[in-house]
């Protein structure tokens, strides 16, 4: 047996199919889409009305509330702060009435007795590590034939006159400090025969 959900669907046509039905029904279809983009359209152009005059309220109504806090003598920074906690979900308008008394600009002068100072201390900074310096950095992985080389002694450019033999056996390193030339090291490395 057949599906009978189906049977007005596979029913013959009530319409005799020709031509003119078919453009009909393009014409009927043409009209509806037409209809639907101007529906939404039309949508779309009141929506961005409301919210213009919406957003315009909202800016005359925090004039007003400005207005109230000036001739009230009130601390505008403070109200101001309020307020933006307030629109951002911190607290509710009762909250923020009760924490923010009325401010006058006597009370401003004087500070509370009951006014506890606090101070936080910063937290302990971490300092990242720094490169090494040049030398101990290109000495790092080197074979110690390589290291010695590096530790070549140099001679100074020139003596000042009159110097003493224990000067001319001084010698710089590379690295800067004085290196005492001592003829018996050399002897000492030699391979005894």
């Amino acid at each position: 047996m057949d599906n009978i959900s189906n049977l007005s669907t596979n029913l013959p046509p009530t319409k005799p199919i020709n031509d003119n039905t078919v453009a009909e029904i393009q014409r009927d279809l043409t009209t509806e889409f037409k209809n639907a983009a101007k529906s939404v359209a039309s949508l779309y152009k009141l929506s961005t009305q409301r919210n213009t005059v919406l957003r315009h309220q909202g800016y005359l109504d925090a004039i007003h509330d400005l207005i109230n806090v000036i001739q009230n003598n009130g601390d505008v920074e403070n109200w101001a702060l309020s307020k933006k906690f307030e629109l951002e979900g911190g607290m509710s308008k009762e909250e923020v009435a009760a924490s923010s008394p009325p401010w006058t600009t006597e009370s401003l002068t004087k500070i509370p007795d009951d006014y506890k100072f606090t101070m936080s201390l910063p937290l302990q900074h971490k300092f990242p590590p720094t490169m090494p310096i040049l030398s101990a950095q290109r000495s790092k992985g080197r074979s110690p034939k390589k290291q010695k080389q590096q530790e070549q002694v140099y001679t100074q450019p020139h003596l000042a006159e009159g110097s003493s033999s224990d000067e001319e056996d001084m010698f710089y390193r590379e690295d800067g400090t004085l290196k005492r030339r001592v003829e018996e090291n050399k002897a000492e490395k030699r391979p005894k025969v």
